[in-house]
């Protein structure tokens, strides 16, 4: 199955950028990766449920994008400064980790769902 990026032009200036519903594409490969480890998905999902336990939605979306933006850098790999060093800032700073963390925080169970 072959996805494609949506780029909208208006006056040659990038009106939406999206990809296979994520905000772009570096936003789903982020999600991809971390989905496809259920060892890392199942962390986020649970700190999620923690996050919601103690704070409102909004905030647990917050300190989760925190914990995601931390979980990356922290998996970077060493490179030396130069072009390839370059090419990974670039795309990680294109990681809407906001929008992952709403991903986890909106997939958790609600509690009043059973009431």
């Amino acid at each position: 199955m072959r996805v494609h990026a949506l780029v909208i032009l208006f006056k040659g200036k990038r009106v939406e950028k999206t990809y296979n519903g994520w905000t772009n594409y570096e936003t789903w490969l982020a999600s991809l990766w971390i989905d496809n480890d259920w060892r890392m998905s199942e962390s986020f999902a649970l700190q999620s449920g923690d996050l919601l336990g103690s704070y409102e939605r909004d905030e647990a979306i917050e300190r989760l994008a925190a914990r995601i933006d931390e979980f990356l850098e922290s998996t970077r790999p060493e490179t030396s400064a130069g072009f390839f060093d370059d090419l990974i800032n670039t795309g990680l700073r294109e990681v809407n980790t906001r929008e992952i963390a709403r991903h986890y925080v909106e997939s958790w169970p609600d509690e009043s769902e059973g009431e």
